[in-house]
């Protein structure tokens, strides 16, 4: 239910050094079904979407490398089919810390921690409170 453009860029400034960026920027692409029933989707017709993403990456050594990243969406809902508590700009951010180790060229771990915001702006899209949380999380990964 969303059409949009999606833009991504990354650039080394250094072998060790790096910095990534992404933006993506949706609208509903219908808001009902054939007999105008309104859809079981976050997005209605007139609603819009745009996310934000920008990332550093550097090289502590050959196999460890940190990770710093800033995420925001920016909800843009107009409430036309009446199924929130009010229109308006919810937002979520989420602030990503990682270290990870590379084992070999196949197998590397990594931990994360992330904090986040939600600021719900009275729609009751999010369940209707603003919220705060953390989460901290180990990612074991195998190529082959």
């Amino acid at each position: 239910n969303v059409a949009g453009g999606v833009a991504s860029a990354k650039y080394a400034f250094t072998p060790n050094f790096s910095i990534n960026a992404d933006f993506q920027s949706y609208k509903a692409a219908y808001g009902s079904n054939a007999n105008g029933t309104a859809l079981n989707s976050p997005l209605q017709q007139g609603d819009k979407l745009s996310r934000y993403q920008v990332g550093l990456n550097y090289g502590l050594s050959s196999s460890y490398a940190a990770d710093l990243g800033y995420e925001e969406v920016d909800w843009d809902l107009k409430n036309q089919n009446g199924t929130l508590a009010s229109a308006g700009k919810p937002k979520e951010k989420y602030i990503t810390i990682g270290l990870g180790h590379t084992l070999n060229k196949n197998t590397s771990f990594k931990l994360l921690y992330q904090i986040v915001q939600y600021k719900d702006q009275g729609t009751g899209f999010g369940g209707g409170t603003d919220t705060d949380g953390n989460v901290a999380v180990g990612q074991f990964q195998i190529k082959f």
